[in-house]
This record gives structure tokens, C-alpha cells and sequence, in this order.
């Protein structure tokens, strides 16, 4: 998903910064495309406010969908060997969930699965031991 920034809202006057993105939801005459705003402290918006919970009731029931519902999901190419071309998984919503998580983070200024994962992988590199390399696994 395409991430925008900045936005904010202004709460009791402090600035709560915020991104967002595109989404599909299912109004009363069919889906359409809306902003679905998140910010730093957790509240997300899209027509109305909830959190990460509610984001994932909303992702469940098909209130809020991630691709246009009127055009097929891209095919998947393929198989090809491992290491040879990297395509690009489809977005579930378990994993727009954990981007939406990692967004919020990143606004808080605190390490997102990215940097652990990166993290992780420079203290592999440092010391090649296997604890660290279970590290890598567990942070990816």
C-alpha cells in the first residue's frame, strides 16, 4: 500500500501527527474509494473513527477491501527459483494490518518490523552465532 504523509488532526490544540492511504469500502451503492487516515496515537479514520481492531472487523466483514472488487486480483506469475526474480506477494489484510502497525510506530518514532528485522540481521553479521541467527527469523 502507498503510504502518504503528512497529515494531522489537532486534539485539546496539540498536533497529532498522521498518514494515509486509499482504500475500497462498501457503501450503500456499491464500494468506493476513500481515505483511510492513521494516526500517531492509534485512532484511525475512514468515514468514521476506530483502532487496530476495528480496522481488522472492518477488513473481515468486507467494509473495507485493499484492491478494487470490480477487477480481478493480479495473477501471480509463475514459480521461478527462489533467488531469481523477487514478485511481490498480495496484500492481505494480515498484513496491512501489521503495515498500519508499523506506521503508527514509525510516527511514535519507534523501531518498526523493518528496523528490527535490519537490526537483527547487523547483529547476525557482527557475530554469526545461531542464537542471532534465530534472532533474524523470529524479527522477519
Amino acid at each position: 500500500m502507498v503510504w502518504r504523509r503528512p497529515t494531522y488532526r489537532l486534539v485539546d490544540g496539540e498536533r497529532v501527527d498522521g498518514v494515509w492511504c486509499h482504500v475500497w469500502v462498501n457503501g450503500h451503492s456499491g464500494y468506493y474509494v476513500d481515505d483511510l487516515f492513521a494516526y500517531a496515537d492509534g485512532l484511525l479514520r475512514c468515514g468514521e473513527t476506530f483502532d487496530l481492531r476495528g480496522l481488522r472487523q472492518r477488513l473481515e466483514s468486507g467494509k473495507i477491501v485493499l484492491h478494487d472488487p470490480e477487477r480481478p486480483a493480479p495473477e501471480r506469475p509463475a514459480p521461478t527459483p527462489r533467488w531469481s526474480a523477487r514478485y511481490p506477494e498480495p496484500l492481505t489484510n494480515q498484513g496491512f494490518l501489521g503495515e498500519v502497525a508499523d506506521e503508527i510506530e514509525a510516527l511514535n518514532g519507534r523501531p518498526t518490523t523493518s528496523d528490527r528485522c535490519w537490526e537483527a540481521i547487523r547483529r547476525y553479521q557482527s557475530d554469526p552465532s545461531e542464537d542471532n541467527r534465530v534472532q533474524i527469523r523470529e524479527a522477519y
